[in-house]
């Protein structure tokens, strides 16, 4: 399966939000979300994109 390129704003403990990019799997945007949070260790994800 060939992964798939997801770009979110990842809002820290500190206050600061903070434009990602990273692979997933999966193209399912539950589990881009739940590799996104253990990724960046935030529970506060906002405007998660597939990339294509």
């Amino acid at each position: 399966m060939q992964e798939t390129r997801w770009t979110a704003q990842v809002l820290y403990g500190s206050n600061r939000l903070v434009k990602v990019e990273f692979f997933c799997e999966s193209n399912l945007r539950q589990d881009a979300l739940q590799k996104c949070k253990a990724l960046y260790g935030t529970d506060d994800v906002r405007q998660l994109k597939r990339e294509w």
